[in-house]
């Protein structure tokens, strides 16, 4: 099982929100396991979407999978990927087609 871990300096510089006052995404644990990436709760204001993107070369690549999230407090938040990224991925959150927050994630072995 490979364990993902947030990058902190993601978290201070990436994760500002531009649309939803009340929303949150630190991802402290993080996990991929068998294809799915459980990210733990993500909380809204408003419904919204998580997605993730492979890292190629420093800069978002192809989308891996998505997960639809309802407002308020999304426990146990589990994206199915397509493919498993090698070294690193980025989660974004979207609410109203607008991207409120991102973080970058690290697979480690």
């Amino acid at each position: 099982m490979k364990t993902l871990i947030g990058l902190a300096l993601a978290i201070l510089a990436g994760s500002t929100t531009l649309a939803a006052a009340d929303t949150f995404f630190t991802l402290s644990d993080v996990q991929e396991r068998d294809g799915i990436v459980e990210l733990g709760t993500i909380s809204t204001d408003e419904d919204g979407t998580v997605r993730i993107y492979s890292m190629d070369g420093g800069e978002k690549g192809a989308l891996l999978g998505y997960e639809a999230l309802r407002a308020g407090a999304n426990s146990d938040t589990n994206v199915p990927l397509a493919s498993t990224p090698r070294v690193s991925a980025v989660a974004e959150l979207v609410v109203d087609g607008a991207v409120v927050a991102t973080q970058r994630i690290r697979f480690v072995d």
